[in-house]
């Protein structure tokens, strides 16, 4: 009788116990680990998880690039000093094919001016006793450095070295644009003192009929020059950038799942 009352005793003083006792997930009795009271769907999270949305965030704030009335702004702002610099590197490589050549550069400038009815934005004058040959490559040297520029450019947006950045994007197109400009300006010019002109006199193509095929080739060329520099302001102000990788990309966490999951040594 006493052990039968012993145990009914115990039998309730353990159901008080339970009673009493905090509910407590079943995983965590079998593996001995305490419930995570008042735990934040982000805190409860697996490292691995965290990590990917921390990336997650990151890729998000990089997306937010400058308005394109920003960008616009600062295509404006860089027009003027642009210009100088356009003409500083067409009459500079003018000098620099003189010296090359072995002639003498007798003056520079890059001011603007009035030359037989027509502005002229910049001048170079030389002397030298100068070959055909050497002649036409003075006078189309700044067309050589234009393509040059514009070969960069088409080879840098073609591949991975292309910046992501918005303002250097905008950067480089400026440049480019001002080389595409000067390059291009020159396609339908008569003008006997033009450069181009002069370079195709110098080779006794002297009528529009024997410059046409030329004309035709340096159309091309500034086609697709443009071609390459409107594909370029598409992707700045579209504010979308091609992927550079297909390598596998981290699963993103799934907050659906609630609280952490449950192991050895508690939350992982």
């Amino acid at each position: 009788m006493k052990r039968s009352s012993a145990l009914i005793a115990a039998i309730a003083f353990t159901l008080c116990a339970t009673a009493r006792a905090p509910a407590v997930a079943s995983d965590d009795v079998i593996f001995g680990n305490e419930p995570a009271a008042d735990a934040s769907i982000e805190g409860s999270l697996p490292f691995d998880a965290k990590l990917a949305l921390e990336i997650d965030s990151g890729d998000k704030a990089a997306k937010t690039g400058p308005s394109n009335a920003l960008l616009l702004l600062e295509g404006v702002g860089m027009a003027l000093p642009e210009y100088f610099r356009g003409v500083a590197q067409h009459e500079g490589s003018h000098a620099l094919a003189v010296i090359l050549v072995g002639g003498k550069v007798e003056s520079i400038d890059i001011l603007p001016k009035m030359f037989n009815g027509h502005i002229r934005f910049g001048e170079t004058q030389w002397s030298g006793n100068f070959t055909k040959a050497q002649d036409t490559f003075v006078d189309m040297a700044p067309k050589i450095t234009d393509l040059t520029i514009m070969a960069a450019y088409t080879a840098a947006f073609e591949s991975g070295i292309y910046p992501d950045n918005k303002h250097l994007q905008l950067l480089l197109l400026v440049v480019a644009t001002s080389a595409w400009i000067d390059f291009s300006k020159d396609l339908f010019t008569t003008r006997d003192d033009n450069d181009t002109v002069k370079a195709w006199n110098n080779y006794g193509l002297t009528t529009e009929t024997q410059r046409l095929p030329y004309r035709i080739l340096w159309g091309a060329l500034a086609a697709g020059g443009a071609l390459e520099i409107g594909r370029g302001f598409y992707r700045l102000f579209s504010h979308k950038s091609p992927a550079k990788d297909s390598g596998e990309r981290k699963p993103k966490a799934d907050l659906r799942l609630g609280p952490g999951y449950v192991g050895v040594g508690g939350n992982f």
